[in-house]
């Protein structure tokens, strides 16, 4: 009203203006001009804290300038009129037709006998009070134009009183009164959400005459959101959405994400899956993440550029790699890395967070944006979510007031942070404390709506903290409501399923899981234990691929496990994230790559058996370091330091391995060592390779009918081929002496059987697990297999009638099902698909398991 008369295309201050004039100013003061605020100027929430200081200031019609020169004046008065003064001067060099609301009214007042003609009548309707800038004004337009002030549910202010503005009161309602306690906050949204529903299907009372207010909205706005989407009900965010419920929002996140937790590819992914048009990051083709290796965590840029530098990813390097640089740089190019990576709506929101907050704080400040929605349901067809304050002002027919709790309704008062009473002195910066305020508009709302108010409060907070209730509830008859009780009308098809177990028991998932419940509190073996069709083609097919001495171990120790590995494909999840060190299985096969690099690059030097122990170690320091290069781009790694420490424990098992005597073969001068050496087919075999027979060839365990292929860490052949030796290397702790171990360790049998059936002939055979020491003076561990042809007639029996018992439909769970490394075994990879906790009713289940697995597999368990 106040720009429409003092015309020339002036208009108030606007708050994204206020916040970047606020921000740019508090950078270009000097300490000298601040004052005791230069200590806090850089600090996350300081902008945004000046704005709001500046802007009640202006709204009291406080005069900062005058304020800081009257006699006795408090410091601050004058840090806040230089903030001011500096603001205003980049207010008018960037917006000129932005005025103070002071300057404006006053601008107005300069054209008060136009108001007539420009205005006409001025109703004012459904506004507790005025902010004092504007009350000069109004009082002035009394004068040349008729001004009627509606009061509606609110009493009329005092500084009206004999003034000549006409005063109409609204008239007062009595609505029914109802109050419930919840459980908690979010219990407390879902029985607002079933009343409407209930309103809306039983009594056909339209969407826009139901309101849902609080005095603070924030702890509600994300289960208003994402239960008011499950529901399907029309819900208008009156004062805005949260940023983070919009997709803009969200691709602010996944960069504030990257910047602030650092690089790994998880989250540049996707940040790139989300970039829009015109970014730098849109120009990537799109197969590029085929480029890389999945498991890699790549979480420095160097690792990013030792990745890309393969040849097929150039294209995706020279668009890439620039990128990652700035990203590295974390929440220092905030503002850099939101102008090349963003565009459009996350772009402005990206700045309006940086406006107010600076880099390293820019996900908190992003959350506290508010944005309007394009696909925002219409206020005139939706339920109207908003503040208490703003529903006292347009008051519906049906309300539900939420978090009547103490401390949240009214919410305690708090002075100014910038401007507290004690730097005003006599001045009040607000006449209408936070406390008032709520209470007003908690009675406003309550005379205002004409049919119905509900009432709500919380018994605990999310996090289990006991709440007491609001005391303008005092008095109030309370209905208590269950969190599990049944709803007179579901909110939603999940809720009404919840509450009515009739409607749920009846859909085929519900009776399948609780079938499956129900068998597995059945001691007794079930379909849902592993009892399969027999003969099952999957089974078959899955018995008649090339098995590894992995997957035979499974199928002797967990039947169900080889299952659900081989013949449906099941894997346990992998999780991209960079732990603090490798796990075993990973340092194993660290430790391995570098023994078989180390390995050819002696045989290519000359032979392994003539190295010495300085050549020795100096190619496995070589090769420790390009297995290192090579890993970080393939695999998660623990951060840099710890990863160095890991390679060094590798380094040194490695040379431990390869220094270790281990005795002669038949003319050793002659002796040949190869690593990692495949056999028995398989994919991706490297025939460039210098190899002792031919890999394609298939290897059959003896009695049992089962093909097994795979890679024998280190195979010794003397010259002659008479006498060969077959080493397994073990990372592990070594366990002490054992033949088979139960099933787990069938590498030495195994392989010993494939080199002697590959090689031909009838050459002696010595086959091993060597344990390399972990520090350079221990001497570690090398264990012969004592009878290899009598350990492979017990394997082969037990595998022969392992693999007959699946084929016959017992897939069950073995000794290893739920096992873990704590617990003295090997883990369960496949414990995630066991439908009971480990330790409670597997144990049973494995007990009546045992009943009908092989008594050959069983001892072989209890076997050595």
């Amino acid at each position: 009203m106040a720009a429409r008369l003092a015309g020339g295309f002036l208009t108030a201050v606007e708050p994204g203006a206020l916040a970047e004039a606020a921000a740019q100013a508090l950078k270009v003061l000097s300490p000298t001009e601040m004052g005791d605020l230069s200590a806090i100027r850089d600090l996350p929430g300081v902008p945004k804290t000046v704005v709001l200081s500046l802007r009640r200031a202006w709204a009291a019609g406080l005069d900062l300038g005058a304020a800081a020169a009257a006699p006795g004046a408090h410091p601050r008065l004058g840090e806040m009129a230089r903030v001011e003064a500096a603001v205003l001067q980049r207010l008018a060099e960037a917006k000129p037709c932005q005025l103070r609301p002071a300057d404006l009214a006053a601008k107005a007042m300069e054209r008060l006998q136009h108001a007539p003609a420009v205005l006409g009548e001025v109703e004012f309707r459904g506004l507790p009070d005025l902010d004092r800038c504007w009350r000069r004004l109004v009082l002035a337009l009394a004068r040349v134009t008729n001004v009627v002030w509606d009061c509606e549910p609110f009493e009329t202010p005092a500084w009206l009183d004999g003034s000549g503005v006409e005063i109409r009161r609204g008239k007062a309602w009595n609505p029914k009164l109802t109050t419930f306690s919840c459980a908690t906050p979010r219990h407390e949204v879902v029985e607002a959400l079933r009343w409407a529903r209930r309103l809306m299907a039983e009594q056909g009372v339209k969407p826009q005459e139901i309101a849902i207010a609080a005095a603070s909205t924030a702890p509600y706005d994300d289960f208003i959101f994402f239960l008011g989407t499950e529901a399907n009900l029309p819900v208008h965010f009156g004062h805005g959405r949260n940023a983070l419920h919009t997709a803009e929002g969200q691709t602010a996140a996944a960069l504030a994400d990257v910047l602030l937790r650092g690089l790994s590819q998880e989250r540049v992914r996707r940040l790139a899956t989300r970039a829009g048009k015109g970014t730098k990051l849109a120009k990537l083709p799109k197969d590029w993440t085929t480029k890389l290796s999945s498991s890699a965590t790549l979480t420095t840029a160097e690792r990013w550029k030792q990745a890309l530098a393969k040849e097929e990813a150039r294209e995706v390097a020279d668009i890439l790699s620039p990128v990652i640089e700035l990203l590295e740089q974390g929440s220092d190019v905030a503002a850099q890395a939101g102008e090349d990576l963003l565009n459009g709506a996350a772009r402005e929101l990206w700045r309006r967070a940086l406006a107010q907050a600076p880099g390293s704080a820019i996900e908190r400040e992003l959350g506290t944006l508010r944005v309007k929605e394009a696909d925002d349901p219409d206020p005139e067809a939706a339920i109207a979510w908003m503040p208490a304050s703003a529903l006292a002002s347009c008051p519906r027919p049906y309300v539900w007031l939420l978090g009547l709790n103490a401390q949240a309704w009214p919410r305690p008062a708090r002075e100014d942070p910038l401007l507290p009473q004690r730097v005003l002195g006599g001045f009040v910066l607000e006449e209408v404390s936070t406390p008032k305020a709520d209470r007003r508009s908690f009675k406003a709302i309550e005379i205002s709506t004409t049919v119905a108010v509900a009432r709500s409060f919380s018994r605990r907070e999310a996090g289990g903290r006991l709440l007491g209730r609001s005391p303008l509830l005092n008095g109030a008859e309370v209905t208590y409501l269950q969190r599990t009780r049944i709803p007179e009308h579901a909110m939603s098809e999940p809720d009404r399923l919840m509450a009515r177990p009739g409607d749920f028991s009846g859909l085929p998932v519900a009776q399948s899981a609780k079938g499956c419940w129900d068998d597995w509190r059945n001691r007794d073996i079930t379909a849902h234990d592993g009892l399969v069709a027999a003969n099952h083609g999957v089974i078959e097919h899955a018995l008649r691929k090339p098995q590894s001495a992995t997957s035979l171990a499974l199928l002797l120790r967990n039947p169900i496990a080889f299952m659900w590995a081989y013949a449906l494909g099941m894997s346990a999840p992998e999780i991209d994230v960079e732990s603090v060190e490798l796990d075993r299985r990973a340092f194993g096969s660290v430790v391995h790559r570098i023994l078989d690099q180390s390995v050819l690059a002696l045989e290519a030097d000359g032979g392994m058996a003539s190295a010495t122990p300085d050549r020795i170690a100096e190619v496995v320091a070589e090769r420790t370091r390009a297995v290192g290069l090579e890993w970080q781009t393939e695999q998660p790694v623990p951060p840099d330091m710890l990863w160095r420490a890991e390679l060094r424990q590798a380094e040194t098992m490695v040379v431990n391995a390869l220094r270790y005597p281990l005795g002669e073969l038949k003319d050793q001068s002659g002796q040949r060592s190869f690593t990692e050496v495949p056999f028995g087919g398989g994919k991706n075999l490297d025939t460039a390779r210098d190899l002792p027979w031919d890999p394609a060839l298939p290897v059959t365990v003896p009695k049992a009918g089962l093909t097994i292929a795979g890679r024998i860490d280190r195979v010794d052949i003397s010259a002659d081929g008479t006498a060969a030796r077959v080493v397994d290397y073990k990372t592990g702790r070594h366990g002490g002496e054992y033949v088979l171990n139960g099933g787990r360790e069938l590498q030495r049998c195994l392989y010993a059987y494939a080199v002697r059936a590959l090689l031909g002939g009838d050459p002696e055979i010595e086959s091993a697990l060597l344990f390399p020491a972990k520090s350079g003076d221990a001497a570690g561990h090398y264990d012969v297999l004592p009878d290899p042809s009598g350990t492979l007639d017990i394997l082969s029996k037990a595998l022969a009638d392992a693999a007959e018992a699946l084929r016959q439909g017992r897939a069950l769970p073995g000794v290893a099902a739920g096992a873990t490394w704590k617990s003295g075994g090997e883990d369960d990879d496949y414990a995630f698909a066991l439908p009971v906790v480990p330790g409670t009713m597997l144990g049973p289940k494995k007990d009546s398991a045992r009943k009908l697995l092989p008594e050959t597999v069983i001892s072989l368990w209890e076997r050595a």
